[in-house]
């Protein structure tokens, strides 16, 4: 059986959190240090979800809102312009999908699918890169 746009999104998104999550840390860590988490939560609406053992439950919604929230103090230096388009471009992907605002053509989907595998690339998460 085929697989569905829709589902090749969803397994992109969940591709994209497990390439991100290391990287948004890791640049988190080294530049707001130990307590990058409070500095992390105090700085949007709402608290990023927790696992019971306190680590932050990461989704897609929620990285792409960190860096963006983050890009100036964080993120722009070891990324550039082009890979905060990215992080715009998917974060409305995700939004559509989140919210089922459209049906997923195949050249929106190929298109997405794309921009993942860009950033996924700049950040060195080419396992998940080549995965998708």
């Amino acid at each position: 059986m085929a697989i569905s746009n829709k589902d090749r999104i969803s397994r992109t998104l969940d591709l994209l959190r497990d390439g991100l999550v290391p990287f948004v840390e890791r640049e988190l860590k080294a530049k707001l240090g130990s307590s990058w988490q409070k500095s992390v939560d105090d700085s949007l609406r709402e608290d990023l979800r927790r696992r019971a053992d306190g680590s932050i439950a990461w989704d897609t919604q929620g990285l792409f809102t960190v860096m963006d929230k983050w890009w100036g103090d964080v993120f722009r230096f070891p990324l550039g312009r082009m890979e905060r388009s990215y992080v715009n471009e998917l974060r409305e992907t995700r939004n559509d999908f989140a919210h089922e605002k459209t049906t997923f053509t195949y050249e929106d989907t190929e298109r997405a699918l794309d921009t993942a595998q860009r950033l996924l690339r700049a950040v060195s998460a080419g396992q998940q890169a080549e995965a998708i």
